[in-house]
């Protein structure tokens, strides 16, 4: 059962004295051992701050005014906060103090841990829907019995929220209008190109004027069930408020041909590196100038993108939860494994001159 905001934000309040004992049970419960949680002072920071002890002993701390006050906060680190401490409890991973931003992006640059970033020196984490659904391991098994690709539906299809770097809503609603948000010049400029369904999920908790004119302007549509792209050639990844997160992941893994909107702000994840265009992706331009002709190259080219499609399959089958919990491990042990103090001088916020860094580590 989802909660309403205001009831969501009442219980929260009344539940303020103790929510950072049933935050630390639960990652108490991920530890294997007791974590104690402390305010790290850091006001309105999403940034996770967790302490590894030579016997291997973890502690975290955190704004823990915004706990108190913001449901927001509670929900992010009840949901996300365990990837870390799952990650930082290896036995590898050195003694030290460890930058960790559970926000949708990384908001400071350096060796922080983060779900995506693009900022330099970030070390890019699983996000928390790989790691709660073990790699997607429900969808890896939808995928074993998805059509072949020549009784899949051609039509291209998109559905998402009105999320985005700019404005939802302009007097114009023109998809030149670079104020609008990525995805709203997408769906407008998805209009007249042949073979497309690329529209807004308008549902009930929409705002009614920002719904209203969606609807207006033609890229207003109902919801559609994630398991409709095993039966599909074609999906659409662009980025919201930050990347879409599970979206190229499994819609890769249910066999499509990924039609990749290039990232406006920079934005990638801990696989991106590895991706290469036109090999796994169709490769579209940040500004859309090139949707019509990606698109209908797709069309013209099925074989093609076949290949690119199973390329894509092969590449998201490949990188299984304990594979890719390995490699992070790793990747963070050879960050740090440079700084005998667990942290490079100058990192993040305050670097190892905070608290926490200098604190007898026994």
């Amino acid at each position: 059962m989802k909660l309403s905001p205001a009831l969501s934000t009442s219980l929260h309040g009344a539940l303020a004295p103790v929510l950072p004992r049933v935050l630390a049970l639960r990652l108490s419960a991920i530890a294997r051992a007791p974590i104690r949680i402390g305010d790290s002072g850091e006001r309105g920071s999403t940034t996770l701050v967790i302490e590894k002890t030579a016997r291997g002993r973890l502690a975290a701390s955190l704004d823990m005014a915004a706990l108190a006050s913001d449901r927001r906060v509670f929900s992010g680190l009840w949901r996300r906060a365990g990837v870390f401490v799952d990650l930082l409890r290896h036995p590898s991973i050195a003694p030290g103090a460890y930058r960790c931003d559970y926000n949708d992006m990384a908001r400071e640059a350096g060796p922080v841990l983060a779900f995506c970033s693009n900022l330099p020196g970030t070390i890019l984490v699983p996000d928390r829907g790989f790691y709660a659904k073990r790699g997607y391991a429900a969808e890896r098994t939808r995928a074993a019995s998805a059509p072949a690709w020549e009784s899949r539906d051609p039509v291209v299809l998109w559905r998402g929220n009105h999320s985005g770097a700019g404005r939802v809503l302009t007097e114009t609603m023109s998809p030149q209008d670079g104020e609008l948000i990525q995805r709203a010049r997408m769906c407008l400029l998805a209009r007249d190109i042949p073979g497309t369904d690329i529209s807004f999920a308008v549902g009930p908790r929409w705002p009614a004027p920002i719904a209203e004119r969606y609807r207006a302007e033609g890229i207003a549509a109902g919801f559609v069930d994630e398991s409709a792209w095993l039966g599909r050639k074609f999906a659409i990844d662009v980025d919201g408020n930050a990347n879409a997160f599970s979206n190229l992941f499994i819609r890769m893994l249910y066999g499509c041909c990924v039609i990749k909107i290039a990232s406006p702000l920079g934005f990638r994840q801990w696989y991106y590196e590895d991706l290469v265009p036109w090999t796994h992706f169709v490769p579209v331009a940040a500004d859309l100038s090139d949707l019509a002709e990606k698109i209908r190259w797709c069309r013209d080219n099925d074989e093609a993108c076949r290949a690119i499609a199973a390329n894509g399959k092969a590449f998201a089958e490949a990188r299984t939860f304990e594979r890719e919990r390995r490699a992070t491990v790793e990747r963070i042990r050879k960050v740090f494994s440079a700084w005998p103090a667990g942290l490079p001088a100058g990192s993040g916020r305050d670097g190892p001159g905070n608290s926490l860094t200098t604190r007898d580590r026994a």
